[in-house]
Order: structure tokens, then C-alpha cells, then sequence
């Protein structure tokens, strides 16, 4: 359960800052990431090594910067480095389909940048105001389809990206769809730091809203609509087999935001101040932790979640071969589903060492610190 924000959390955030800097000034590099989020069973590099992003990536991501920057939702600092992390993602979709899902991903990153959760703190009370409207018009738009009255570049971000969508999906995904790109906009717009919340999070209920926050579940749906392949759920309760896959999509959606979580701690907490993240709760509800042992924990909360992930597709996988025969439009929408999502698992790692988005030259990581993956001992 959450507790009540205090001054020891203010000097403990502190304590975790010293140490950080105290790491990184002596022992640049000391954690190894490829070793922490593997086990005896799943080496995080051999899981990754057979990713490759979508065939399509340069053509589309020229394509949708183009159209982000014909609205003004391009920002041209980290512009680049969210557009080239949609052909990671979605390793599958034809072209169409991935300029499409391009375009979600710019309105939704330009606007994390412009009003998010790490923005909140440092807004006007006016700006403030302006982001709570955008909102708010997103709100009217997803449960009207319509361009509100007042809509700036963001909404007709949003409108004309998700008109596409309308135009290509089935029906009934794109409402529930829809439905959970209004459950992510409802946190990730306010401050999400302790001291602004005035609780510190239960590292449960931390995971829990986190996934939200980070557009993880709008990725999940992606993925179908990037497939083209619509999971029959009706179906798959009466197999009893909707528990598993859901449960497949959540460990997809935890390894996604928690990993990027570890990899992106420098630049969220010690660059940008913001305790939203794994590593700092962690240290803020286990106040006999020492700092290097909350990275260790962090990095194998992760490690452990990939390992269930390998397994839980392994049984799947041997839980789908008893339909072949009976349900053959089921599996194969299923393993299509699987194989995506295990795209997505892998292309997190492939896509936070490859790309310099976190690269820095005071990181205690050494993923961080290049820009090639480390070589398999």
C-alpha cells in the first residue's frame, strides 16, 4: 500500500543522487545490463540476437516525420529517437500499417514532451491550464470521433492519426482501442513524483500505473492492428486460453516500460529529478537497501520478468498445437500475436542499446556507454 510522502523520502532521494554520482565518478560503467537481465536459462542477448526492425523503417519514418512536421508536433531534439523505436516495435506491419502507427507514436511522444508527466513541475500555473484543455478535447475526441472546437496541432495529431486507424481496423478492436488510449491519457499528464503525489507509491502500485504511463497497453493494441490479425476472445475464454495470452501481453507490456525504466533512470531521475521510475521506488520502499543493491533488484525484477515471459510462451506454444487441427484460424492469429509480441520484448533490448538515446558519458551502465551490443562471452 502507498504511505504518506515524507522528509526522510527528500534525504533518501538525495542519498540515492550522491551515490549515483559517487558510482559514476569511480567506477564508470560498473553494471552490466546483458548480465543482470539474464539467467541460466535466458541470456538476454542470444533472446534478442535474431530481431530485426521492419524492413520498412527508412521510408517510414521519413514519412511520418514529414507529416509531424507539416502540424508542428516534431521535436527535433528527440524527434528522431522516438520515430526510429516504431520500426523496433512493430517488426511486422506492411508499410501503410507502420506509417500509421508511426503517426500514433508522434502525437503521443510530442505531447509527452510538451505536457507530461516530467513537464507538469516545471509548467505555469497557465500552462498548466492549457494542458489540462488538451486533454480534456482529446477526452471529447475519442469518445466522439470528432475534431473539438479549439483543437491545436496535438488533437489534429491524434484525429488524423486515429481516422487512419478507423479506416483500416476491425470494428470492435478499434473501440476497445480507443478505450485504452483514454485509460493512458488519464496519468500521464499530471506529476507523477512522490513529493507532487504526496505518497510514495508501493512498488505494485507503482507497476501498476506505470504501464499505463508508459503507452505500453496502446502498444499491445498496435500490435494486432499492425498484424492485421484480431485476437478472437470468445473463443479463446471457451479454450480458456484468454488468461495465458493476456497474461503474455502483460509481461510484453511490463518488460517494456520496467527495462526502458532501467536504461532511462539517469536521464529521469538524476537529468530530469523525476522518482517515477523502478529504480528510485524501489529505493524509497526498502530504506535498508543500499544503492547497489537496488540496481541488482531493479535489474533482476526485469530479468525475472523476461524469464516468465520465455516460459509462458513455450507453454502457450505447446497449449496451441492441441487446436491445429480444430481451430486453425485461431492459432494462427494467436502465434502471429505471440511472435509480435515477442518482437516487441526483443526489440526493446535491441532498440535502447543500438539507438544513443541514453547514452551519456557519466552512466554507471555499460549499455550506456556504446553504442554496439556487448559481445557474448
Amino acid at each position: 500500500m502507498s504511505r504518506a510522502y515524507t522528509e526522510q523520502d527528500d534525504l533518501r532521494l538525495a542519498q540515492l543522487e550522491r551515490e549515483h554520482y559517487k558510482v559514476a565518478h569511480e567506477q564508470m560503467g560498473k553494471y552490466a545490463l546483458h548480465e543482470l537481465f539474464s539467467d541460466d536459462t535466458v541470456n538476454i542477448i542470444r533472446y534478442c540476437e535474431d530481431f530485426h526492425p521492419n524492413p520498412h523503417a527508412s521510408k517510414s519514418d521519413k514519412t511520418v516525420k514529414t507529416w509531424a512536421q507539416r502540424l508542428g508536433i516534431w521535436n527535433e531534439e528527440t524527434g528522431d529517437h522516438y520515430n526510429n523505436m516504431t520500426a523496433f516495435l512493430h517488426p511486422t506491419p506492411e508499410y501503410n500499417r507502420l506509417v500509421t502507427i508511426g503517426k500514433t507514436y508522434a502525437f503521443m511522444f510530442f505531447m509527452n514532451d510538451s505536457i507530461g508527466r516530467e513537464k507538469v513541475g516545471k509548467m505555469t500555473p497557465k500552462q498548466i491550464g492549457e494542458a489540462r484543455r488538451i486533454v480534456d478535447r482529446l477526452y471529447t475526441l475519442i469518445h466522439t470521433g470528432e475534431l473539438p472546437a479549439g483543437s491545436g496541432q496535438i488533437e489534429r495529431g491524434a484525429y488524423e492519426a486515429s481516422s487512419e486507424i478507423r479506416q483500416l481496423a476491425d470494428p470492435l478492436w478499434f473501440r476497445d482501442f480507443m478505450a485504452v488510449m483514454e485509460q493512458h491519457l488519464q496519468p500521464s499528464f499530471y506529476d507523477q513524483n512522490s513529493h507532487a503525489q504526496g505518497q510514495v507509491l508501493s512498488v505494485q502500485e507503482f507497476i501498476d500505473r506505470r504501464l499505463y504511463v508508459s503507452g505500453m497497453y496502446v502498444t499491445i493494441g498496435l500490435i494486432e492492428f499492425g498484424d492485421n490479425q484480431y485476437l478472437p476472445w470468445e473463443l479463446l475464454d471457451n479454450l480458456d486460453l484468454s488468461e495465458p495470452i493476456q497474461r503474455l501481453q502483460w509481461l510484453c507490456s511490463a518488460i517494456g516500460a520496467l527495462m526502458n525504466d532501467v536504461f532511462s533512470y539517469e536521464k529521469e531521475f538524476i537529468v530530469e529529478g523525476s522518482d517515477f521510475n523502478l529504480i528510485p521506488i524501489m529505493y524509497l520502499n526498502n530504506p535498508d537497501w543500499s544503492f547497489h543493491k537496488t540496481i541488482i533488484k531493479a535489474s533482476h525484477f526485469v530479468r525475472n520478468l523476461v524469464r516468465n515471459f520465455y516460459d509462458l510462451e513455450n507453454d502457450l506454444n505447446a497449449e496451441l498445437a492441441h487446436y491445429e487441427n480444430a481451430h486453425p484460424a485461431m492459432v494462427k492469429a494467436v502465434k502471429t500475436h505471440m511472435l509480435s509480441l515477442r518482437g516487441s520484448v526483443q526489440a526493446t533490448w535491441q532498440w535502447e542499446v543500438f539507438t544513443d538515446r541514453y547514452k551519456n558519458t557519466a552512466t554507471i551502465f555499460r549499455e550506456n556507454m556504446t553504442q554496439s551490443i556487448p559481445k557474448q562471452a
